[in-house]
Parts: structure tokens; sequence; C-alpha cells
């Protein structure tokens, strides 16, 4: 899969055999829009160019390594060089920690509806972060109201059959230990992007997204543990 937050740093936009510099960052700027949009690994749609171009695809032949951030920069999705101890780069990183640490939890959950949960989550976090990651060219497929009022539904549908009548101690089966420790990355994800906020234009859907989201996790936890007979009160 694409990494959103370091996709554009992988390509070396100098003239070359394929091009002015800024017309290949072009290309490949809108190649990434076609896999952001759900596009299936090897078929790319081909930006318009391509054919004045004489292109016949784009192909991506890199390594992990690319060295273009040895010097402590980063690329943004949208192209822009930032520093890595932005505070966006921190935003947008804490939400890729968040999506890590439902990842693991996935191996450690047994219900159907808490594995598909995290992986409707995880799906969700690569446009938070393609969102936090770009500057210059607005995202695509950002976070919408319709995103958070989803999340919020499924949380409420949770506390109907999963009654809490007092503070939960956290973490009693491994399964919602591990969501548990997700929740409260994702709160952090959230004051980052807070703090972001303070300095730069961050959409207010994304920001209430974040909100519902660690409750969201708080609940698929307390099901985790409900369904094992393990939910318990301070």
């Amino acid at each position: 899969s694409v990494q959103l937050r370091s996709i554009t740093s992988m390509m070396d936009f100098r003239p070359g055999k394929y091009g002015h510099g800024a017309a290949k960052r072009e290309i490949f700027l809108y190649t990434v829009h076609s896999i952001s949009r759900g596009c299936e690994r090897g078929k790319i749609f081909p930006h318009p160019a391509c054919s004045r171009k004489g292109f016949d695809s784009i192909l991506f032949d890199m390594s992990i390594i690319t060295r273009t951030g040895d010097e402590g920069e980063t690329g943004l999705w949208s192209g822009e060089r930032i520093s890595k101890d932005d505070i966006r780069v921190e935003a947008y990183g804490t939400i890729d920690e968040l999506s890590s640490a439902l990842g693991m939890a996935r191996h450690l959950c047994f219900q159907d509806e808490v594995l598909y949960a995290i992986d409707d989550i995880q799906r969700l976090l690569f446009r938070v972060a393609g969102e936090l990651a770009s500057v210059g060219i607005p995202f695509d497929r950002p976070i919408t109201g319709k995103d958070e009022e989803k999340i919020a539904e499924k949380t409420l549908a949770i506390e109907e059959r999963v009654v809490l009548t007092g503070f939960v101690i956290p973490g009693m089966t491994a399964g919602s230990a591990a969501l548990d420790l997700a929740r409260t990355i994702a709160r952090r994800a959230e004051r980052r992007v807070i703090t972001l906020s303070r300095r730069e234009a961050v959409s207010s859907d994304l920001t209430r997204f974040l909100n519902r989201l660690s409750d969201y996790i708080f609940m698929l936890a307390r099901l985790e543990e409900a369904s094992a007979g393990k939910l318990t009160f301070a």
C-alpha cells in the first residue's frame, strides 16, 4: 500500500529522461490520487499527459530506502518538504502509530464485530493521514461529517448492549488491553491535531471524527470484555 506520509519524497522530480521536473511531479501526484481512490495494484490510471509524452504507464520501481530524509526533512502528500519534527508530521505520525496499534489488537480480539470494526477504522485512518499530510493540494478523500456520524451510531449501538454502570478497569482481556492502548493513542493523536489547528487550518469534521473515534474504540474494548464475561468496574 502507498504510505501517504512519505510517498512524494520517494520520487526524483528533477529534469531527466522522462521530462521536466514539474511535469513529472504533476503526473506522479495524479497517479497517487488514482491509487488513493482504490485502484487495484498494477492498474493505475495514467495522467492524461502520458499519452502526449509517450508514457504507456507509470512504473513504481523504488526502494523503501530513499535517503531523501537524511537531513531531517520529509515529503508531504501534497509535495512540500517539511521538518520531521513539525507538528503536522507529529500529527499524522501519531495516526500511523494508532493504526499499527490497532493492527496488533486485531490478532488478540475474538469478536467478529470488533475485527470488522478494526479493519474499517484502519482504512479510515489512511484518509485521516492523507488529509493531514496535504497542504498545497487538497486531499481528494477527506474525512466528512458522515464518517463521524457513522462511528457515533456504531458507538451508541454497542452502548445499548453493553451497559456501563461505573468506571471501567481497562484491559481485562488481551484484546481489550490492546484496544485500550490504541484508544489512548487515538486521544494523543487528537491532541496533536488540535495543536496543529492552533497554527494552521484543520477541518472541523476531522477533529470531531477523532474525538468520536476514541469513544468508539473504548466501547469496542468493552464489547470484547463483556463477551468474555470480564467487564470489570472500579
